[in-house]
């Protein structure tokens, strides 16, 4: 009888052992899931805002921000947006606040990005011909070295040590 009673409180203890593990790993899953969401939306919204009121007197003041803020988390989503057809206005900005997002890497001597910066900013005064090209070099960039070194799942960090 004691071992049978013994038996089924170590089997208790298991189920609630797991039940613990279990309900830690889905409160951790899901704030990282929260935190990732967080800032995808804000970065959208960031750069629908800039897109829409980038203009000769300046850009959304907010949204450049919160741009900035989001450090190497933004790099991906300027990079999506850097399309040659769209306001230069935007375009300069974007490129600007691509040169800033990537100020981590270039502080750790990531010369290859240090090297390219120059050649992806856009003014309002760059050709059609060559916004193209910039943007082409951008993203071919970014598939071939950037990407593949984006840590994009470290989004509690401005500067994601990757790029």
């Amino acid at each position: 009888m004691v071992a049978l009673l013994d038996r089924q409180l170590s089997g208790d203890g298991m189920k609630n052992a797991f039940g613990a593990v279990f309900a830690i790993a889905l409160l951790a899953g899901l704030a990282w899931g929260g935190g990732y969401l967080y800032w995808h939306i804000r970065l959208i919204g960031a750069m629908r805002t800039l897109e829409t009121r980038s203009g000769p007197q300046g850009s959304d003041g907010d949204a450049v921000e919160v741009v900035r803020d989001a450090g190497c988390k933004a790099v991906p989503y300027l990079v999506g947006a850097m399309q040659p057809t769209k306001n230069p206005y935007f375009l300069f900005e974007a490129s600007k606040l691509l040169k800033t997002s990537l100020q981590g890497p270039m502080s750790r001597g990531d010369n290859d990005v240090n090297a390219h910066l120059q050649d992806w900013l856009i003014t309002p005064e760059t050709r059609t011909e060559e916004r193209q090209k910039r943007c082409d070099d951008l993203r071919k960039w970014w598939l071939e070295k950037g990407e593949p070194r984006h840590s994009g799942g470290k989004w509690w960090k401005s500067d994601c040590g990757g790029i």
